[in-house]
C-alpha cells in the first residue's frame, strides 16, 4: 500500500481558498496513478525460471481503489493491492512489494511501495504545483 500525503499543517487552508475540495481531486487522481503505473511494473523474469506469470499482482494495483480524504494535517490518497493466490486464496503482494514485508527472492528485483513513493516525489511535487498555478 502505498499512502501519499500532501502534509503541510497550512496545505488545506490555503487550498479551500483556492479552490473546492472536489478540485483536490484531479492533481491526486494523477498523481496516484503515476505511482500505480510504476509499481505495477514487472521486472524482467529470472534467468532460467520455469514459473510462468499470472500477472495478477499488476492487475490488482491498476484495480484498487483510491482513497482520497482531506485532514486538518493534509490530503492523503491511497492505493492498495488486493492480490490473492489463485491457489491458497492468501494475500501475497505485501511479500512482493512491501518494503518492510518483502521476501528475501524479491529484493533487488522488485521494486517495494517505499521506493516507488521516493522515485515518484519530483514527478509528484510537479504535477501538484502545475495544478496549484492554475487555481492561482
Amino acid at each position: 500500500m502505498i499512502s501519499l500525503t500532501v502534509d503541510d499543517n497550512n496545505v488545506p487552508r490555503q487550498l479551500q481558498e483556492i479552490a473546492e475540495p472536489q478540485g483536490w481531486r484531479k492533481p491526486m487522481t494523477q498523481s496516484l496513478a503515476l505511482l500505480v503505473d510504476d509499481i505495477a511494473t514487472y521486472p524482467p523474469e529470472p534467468a532460467n525460471s520455469s514459473y510462468t506469470r499470472t500477472l495478477d499482482l499488476g492487475r490488482f494495483w491498476t484495480s484498487a481503489q483510491y482513497e482520497i480524504g482531506a485532514t486538518t494535517g493534509g490530503i492523503t490518497g491511497v492505493i492498495g493491492n488486493a492480490v490473492r493466490s489463485r491457489k491458497t486464496g492468501r494475500a501475497y503482494g505485501p511479500y512482493v512489494q512491501d518494503a518492510d514485508e518483502q521476501a528475501w527472492m524479491h529484493r533487488g528485483r522488485w521494486s517495494t511501495d517505499e521506493m516507488v513513493a521516493e522515485r515518484n516525489t519530483p514527478a509528484i511535487v510537479r504535477i501538484w504545483g502545475a495544478w496549484m498555478d492554475e487555481q492561482l
